[in-house]
């Protein structure tokens, strides 16, 4: 079975065996092509060292940045291909970053240093696939499993403990047993990972297939990421939205819009995220019979699109229709916000209202439009405002 390469990782690798090097294409997009999923991107593992990849690579654009630890970032055809040599690391004294790279010419030693058995396969046109350490295996019986001591790589960087999760999530596999045993001993190691990784891992956790089930198995994990917050766990995501997601665990928790609050600035979310959370947790669970009005009046609080999320979980948790009937409504382009009244400012300066009390008084005409008290029109509206 061959694997079909993107046309730059082409280039780049008969760049480097016309040199004389070796070149194997590594890691995800092997594990997906043995999965039969079409690989995002082609990283790629050389016997050629740094200096002789700039010398060899020089026709290409090349990023340096991490060519410190053996990585160039190649641009062929409009992709990035991240080459790297052959190495081993050193000590990760930070529980994150080794201290120092060896490199090698031995191709097991590298893949040696890799994560999970998934991930530390190669493929060559020539040689076909190097499984150095029963990664498919893995996964036929739809495992993650460390390559070698899973104590040793989850202390050598801790960020591992939560790509084993996202994995198991996105893939649909199991975590294998000494691996999950050494994750819930070793998750307190998390707190030296950086919030914007922690972040980036538990959005592609939530997203996965298999979200429940690991969330489920790692609940301590989960509750160490989030201290305080009350989690209530469903039997099914309903969304594979993660916001959403994040947002029906924390939907029993009594001071929810607090905790989601803390957790979304201690992770560094994006701004938009923390403030789409906070507006929807920090709303009361809708009644069962609301009125239009007050359908109208959430879609003013929240805008169209978060009122439509916070009635999707509201109508989860009671199995109510509230969405379907906001759906409706909304249908009919009624009345939601102060610029939809057919009244404005400058009609009530000319009817003798002055400063703030304009604003107030528009507001109240809107909530009266939304409650049927008064038609949407100006006369109508004015007199309303007269009368109170």
């Amino acid at each position: 079975m061959d694997m079909t390469l993107s046309k730059g990782a082409i280039r780049v690798y008969e760049t480097l065996e016309r040199a004389g090097f070796r070149a194997d294409v590594v890691g995800g997009s092997v594990r997906d092509f043995l999965l039969g999923l079409s690989p995002n991107d082609f990283d790629m593992t050389t016997s050629a060292t740094p200096d002789e990849m700039l010398s060899v690579l020089s026709e290409f654009r090349l990023i340096q940045t991490g060519v410190k630890h053996g990585t160039v970032t190649v641009i062929a055809d409009g992709e990035s291909i991240e080459v790297t040599t052959y190495r081993t690391d050193g000590g990760y004294l930070d529980h994150r970053h080794p201290d120092k790279v060896t490199f090698t010419k031995e191709l097991k030693d590298d893949l040696a240093r890799r994560d999970f058995t998934v991930n530390a396969m190669c493929y060559h046109p020539v040689y076909g696939f190097t499984d150095a350490f029963g990664g498919r295996e893995d996964l036929k019986n739809r495992v993650i499993r460390c390559v070698g001591e899973p104590a040793l790589r989850f202390s050598e960087d801790a960020l591992r403990i939560l790509r084993a999760l996202r994995f198991a999530s996105a893939l649909g596999f199991s975590v294998e047993e000494k691996t999950a045993k050494a994750i819930h001993k070793l998750y307190p190691l998390l707190r030296d990972v950086s919030a914007e990784r922690v972040y980036a891992e538990w959005r592609k956790l939530l997203s996965g297939q298999n979200a429940v089930a690991v969330l489920s198995e790692f609940s301590d994990v989960t509750a160490f990421l989030f201290p305080g917050a009350e989690f209530s766990l469903p039997t099914a995501f309903a969304s594979n939205d993660f916001r959403l997601c994040t947002l029906q665990l924390l939907w029993q928790d009594p001071n929810r819009a607090a905790h989601f609050e803390e957790m979304a600035k201690r992770l560094k979310t994006e701004k938009s995220f923390l403030d789409y959370g906070v507006s929807i947790l920090s709303q009361q669970n809708a009644e069962r019979n609301l009125r239009r009005g007050e359908y109208l009046r959430l879609c003013h609080t929240l805008g169209v699109e978060n009122t439509k999320d916070f009635l999707f979980l509201c109508d989860l948790s009671d199995g109510e229709n509230r969405t379907e009937i906001f759906e409706k409504i909304i249908a009919e382009n009624p009345v939601t916000k102060i610029s939809d009244l057919r009244l404005n400012g400058n009609d009530l300066q000319k009817a003798g209202y002055k400063g703030v009390a304009i604003g107030r008084l528009l507001e109240g005409a809107l909530y009266a439009v939304m409650d049927g008290k008064v038609e949407n029109e100006k006369s109508s509206l004015l007199e309303y405002i007269q009368s109170i």
